[in-house]
């Protein structure tokens, strides 16, 4: 056993692997549905991506990230934060083109999709509705989110839970991803990826 991985911080210290993981997600970042923002399209400044949801976001995305709080989305900055490797294989698995297949599968055609040049309230109100309401998510998201045989999701323990509740677009009695009701249970608004 690698005596960096025992420690905290080991990964961050292993410069071999994070090269490796780093030139991954440079490759990642060249994938067409990646090389622009998830959520507002831009494409000069797509530098950041959300490692709790897996996708690849502009400067001015990023900050509303942050805003919105770690409990929903946790942005980190390609070329200057270490990675793990769970963090890579999220991106790998799911990338821009898979989560708008997710989060953005039940958008009616009335609802405009933001652009690059929409204000910043506007994209706002859609990163809130699309990540923290989860107002666009179906609620049988299990297609849509299964890794496929080429790309595999684990972490170290093996497992990653990826949260879903379901809201039916209604944002009462909203809860944080964190704390649902389905916590360590099976349910058809919860996605385990074993």
């Amino acid at each position: 056993t690698n005596k960096d991985e025992m420690i905290p911080g080991g990964v961050k210290r292993d410069v071999r692997l994070q090269a490796q993981l780093e030139k991954e997600i440079a490759a990642l970042q060249k994938i067409p549905s990646n090389a622009s923002c998830a959520d507002c399209a831009a494409t000069r400044t797509v530098r950041f991506v959300s490692v709790t949801l897996g996708t690849f976001i502009c400067n001015r995305c990023y900050g509303i990230h942050r805003a919105i709080g770690a409990h929903v989305t946790r942005g980190k900055c390609v070329g200057l934060d270490a990675w793990t490797p769970a963090e890579v294989e999220l991106l790998r698995s799911m990338g821009n083109a898979r989560a708008k297949e997710l989060f953005e599968a039940s958008v009616p055609p009335s609802v405009v999709r933001p652009g690059p040049d929409s204000s910043d309230k506007e994209v706002e109100k859609w990163i809130r509705a699309k990540y923290e309401h989860r107002v666009y998510v179906p609620c049988n998201p299990a297609p849509a989110c299964a890794p496929t045989p080429e790309l595999p999701l684990t972490d170290p323990t093996g497992r990653i839970t990826i949260n879903l509740d379901c809201l039916g677009g209604k944002s009462e009695g909203l809860q944080s991803p964190r704390k649902s009701k389905y916590e360590g249970e099976r349910s058809p608004h919860k996605v385990q990826i074993s």
